[in-house]
């Protein structure tokens, strides 16, 4: 499946997707409803598990002032979200562990990744 963005500022064009859930821990885990928040530097929830083989529809929002983008390479997934902006992405992956991760500039290593786990 795959997931245009709203907006582009950067690299990424398209995205495909996997499965979600959270709740409001570090580590979180349901079926759907996951909000998964960007700002500087850092993702709320940093940790999050979603369902194997099951789409799943997270919400992306970008809470800070800079553009931001939610990647994970291993399921082709990457999504620009500028400042203020909310858009919804469905993931659907295989069992594994994924990182997720911001791909502008300096941002992974600021800090800005989480861990993806689908049991």
């Amino acid at each position: 499946m795959s997931v245009s963005p709203g907006a582009s500022f950067a690299a990424s064009p398209s995205a495909s997707t996997s499965t979600a859930q959270a709740s409001s821990g570090p580590s979180a885990s349901a079926s759907s409803g996951l909000v998964v928040e960007a700002t500087e530097f850092k993702f709320n929830p940093t940790a999050f598990d979603v369902r194997a083989n099951t789409p799943t529809e997270i919400t992306l929002t970008n809470v800070g002032v800079a553009p931001h983008n939610f990647s994970v390479k291993e399921l082709n997934i990457s999504v620009n979200v500028l400042a203020r902006q909310t858009l919804p992405v469905t993931i659907n992956a295989p069992p594994g562990t994924y990182t997720y991760y911001c791909n502008l500039p300096g941002h992974r290593q600021a800090g800005m990744f989480g861990t993806l786990t689908v049991p």
